[in-house]
């Protein structure tokens, strides 16, 4: 067989799997938008931005009314403003979710997101959950499961606009950022997804769902305290 001709097919072959790679794959650095950013949402009535090592969450406005969009109604629920270390990153392109929300985050502040704790534990990620998954070497855990999930979230992000997306998108595992907007109930026809209001709750109903107003990178070198 002609030496080209399998060279051609080898190259062919390479490039379906970079396309199915950049079409497919929750690695991929391509930027989903959900349909509802053709029209953005309106975020003028911003919430107050955290001060400090941990999430602030404030009333709503009184008389704020749902954020209503084709086939999607997202009420707010609480202002939330959350600086935080990501931990774990994982991309969603088209479970029933992905239509509002394509990227969840596992994140952690205060004493979870200080490099010693966080060089020690492994975090993962699936079917829109997350948490921690064990030690690097096997051994014990450093601190309790409870005292670590109060400074740890899985989180929901549902992008405002499409700068918004391309932000969260650039967003790296070991980033430090602040996430600003509202906790929110989205209501999809019969389906409706409802974020938490507190972060001592554990199991299904424990991930911040996140209108994303605003995300400001910190920085890389912050000093997150160390365990209490």
């Amino acid at each position: 067989m002609d030496f080209s001709y399998q060279y051609r097919k080898l190259l062919i072959g390479i490039l379906l799997l970079c396309v199915g790679w950049w079409r497919f794959s929750p690695y991929s650095p391509r930027v989903v938008m959900p349909a509802y950013l053709n029209a953005g949402v309106d975020c003028s009535q911003f919430p107050p931005m955290a001060m400090g090592d941990e999430p602030l969450q404030t009333e709503v406005p009184t008389g704020m009314q749902p954020f209503v969009l084709p086939k999607v109604k997202m009420t707010p629920l609480a202002g939330f403003s959350m600086p935080a270390r990501v931990l774990h990153r994982a991309s969603y392109l088209y479970d029933e979710h992905a239509s509002i929300s394509t990227t969840d985050w596992f994140v952690g502040w205060g004493f979870m997101a200080n490099e010693k704790v966080v060089k020690r534990l492994k975090f993962e990620q699936r079917a829109r959950f997350g948490g921690i998954a064990g030690t690097k070497d096997g051994g014990s855990m450093p601190y309790s499961y409870d005292d670590m999930y109060l400074n740890a979230s899985n989180v929901h992000l549902i992008p405002a606009n499409k700068k918004i997306a391309t932000q969260i998108s650039g967003i790296k595992v070991g980033d430090n950022v602040r996430v600003d907007g509202w906790l929110v109930r989205v209501d999809m026809g019969n389906r409706y997804v409802l974020s938490s209001l507190s972060r001592t709750d554990r199991g299904a109903g424990a991930c911040e769902v996140i209108l994303v107003c605003n995300v400001t990178r910190l920085a890389s070198e912050k000093v997150w305290p160390d365990y209490k």
